[in-house]
């Protein structure tokens, strides 16, 4: 019962001692504040002491009067440093969250929430001034469109059904749940590749966001980039890179997950995608030069970092193309249905096609010839896709360079095909 009751108190302390170490630090910059790391760690004791009071007959009384007696300290320290010309509540708050956790920490139910928000509490202590800075060089549309984001991502999304429902007797044709994901997906491409160029030098940050988004969907991120080629014409090497790399990546990601699920699948057969993937890293590497190489006199004017109306017209793309794959499916195929069926279900995604065929290898279903003939097709398809959307949602420039790249690159995957087959 005592080393559980000491332990209850050391948690306390630690929170305490840790939230004191960061006010302690940031009053040797400032040369103000009342309280330092002693102080935080007499109201964690306090804290803790008073839960424990508040459990024992009695003992409530006394536990108010502690906390009273803390608030009171915390109101005479409150004006005493508006009388000196300091009217920042943020050290009195903490010391109240600091006793509130103090007494959360001594209940083992809520123990490790205690320390997690403790953390948490440091770590937004800590950031003043970054938030401050960011608070400074946000703008209202930014300001704004980041409340549109944040109200599609965790709160429309939440709220949908993650289930499939049937159309027109189609088993499985709509997930509201997963068309939504990628309107947010498609938007949250475009958040990061606008501030990521306002952080990383020059468009750089563009093609960072492009690498990153490939590993989830290069179709999502060339949409994004199209119509991010045209609101900020200037950026077209930059967005031209970004898009080039997501294929790239994608093409990766495909013989990965093809290995993971059957190691045996990475044949003689799998050559037409190293192909693909080797001829892609020549245009990206290009573009990248060219993007490196402008950036000292890229214009940054780059609007709203908010692309909804494309976003939406992707999600209603995305749900056609889900549709037809469903049908295919329904109707059954056989071994040439399923390069049919990779040819569908590849125009907006390849991981699905790509995860089944692994999988009837792996059962002997089909041969590896089969399947990757099939996924294949379906990276192809996807790549002739990411032509369609680069020329309805970019620029003339982008088109011409997105759609040429991943022209070539399809048409000597194919030959790459026959040649293996």
């Amino acid at each position: 019962m005592a080393v559980e009751l000491i332990s209850r108190f050391l948690v306390a302390l630690a929170i305490g001692g840790l939230v004191g170490l960061e006010r302690e630090i940031y009053q040797q910059k400032t040369k103000r504040g009342f309280a330092g790391i002693r102080t935080y760690l007499i109201v964690a004791f306090l804290g803790a002491m008073s839960a424990l009071l508040m459990q024992v007959e009695g003992g409530s009384v006394f536990a108010y009067m502690v906390m009273g007696s803390v608030i009171a300290l915390l109101v005479a320290a409150y004006f005493v440093s508006g009388s000196k010309g300091f009217h920042g509540m943020t050290t009195e708050l903490s010391v109240v969250l600091v006793f509130v956790l103090s007494m959360l920490s001594t209940y083992p139910e809520y123990q490790k929430i205690a320390v997690i928000l403790g953390v948490v509490l440091v770590v937004l202590l800590s950031l003043k001034e970054h938030l401050h800075r960011i608070a400074r060089v946000t703008n209202k549309i930014e300001w704004n469109d980041s409340l549109v984001f944040v109200v599609m991502a965790f709160v429309i999304l939440p709220l949908l059904p993650n289930q499939s429902y049937s159309i027109v007797g189609v088993a499985d044709a709509f997930n509201p749940y997963r068309t939504w994901l990628m309107v947010v997906f498609v938007s949250g491409i475009s958040f990061v590749g606008y501030f990521l160029t306002k952080v990383v030098k020059g468009g750089l940050g563009l093609g960072l966001a492009g690498m990153l988004g490939g590993l989830v969907s290069s179709t999502a991120v060339t949409e994004s980039m199209a119509s991010g080629s045209k609101k900020n014409p200037s950026l077209v090497n930059s967005y031209t890179f970004g898009a080039i790399a997501a294929s790239v990546v994608m093409a990766g990601r495909v013989i990965f997950e093809a290995w993971v699920v059957e190691s045996r699948m990475v044949t003689l057969h799998s050559a037409a995608l190293f192909v693909m993937i080797a001829v892609g890293l020549v245009f990206a590497l290009r573009w990248f030069e060219r993007t490196a190489a402008s950036d000292d006199n890229v214009d940054l004017n780059l609007g709203s970092p908010l692309s909804l109306k494309p976003a939406l017209l992707f999600g209603l793309l995305f749900s056609v193309v889900v549709f037809l794959s469903k049908a295919m499916l329904a109707v059954g195929v056989g071994s040439y249905g399923f390069l049919a069926l990779g040819l569908i279900a590849g125009m907006v995604d390849v991981d699905a096609i790509t995860l089944s065929m692994s999988g009837l290898v792996s059962k002997g279903t089909v041969t590896d010839a089969v399947a990757w003939t099939t996924i294949v097709m379906a990276v192809v398809s996807n790549s002739f896709f990411k032509i369609m959307a680069s020329r309805m949602f970019g620029s003339k420039r982008f088109f011409r360079r997105v759609g040429g790249a991943l022209f070539v690159t399809a048409a000597i995957g194919i030959l790459t095909l026959i040649l293996y087959l």
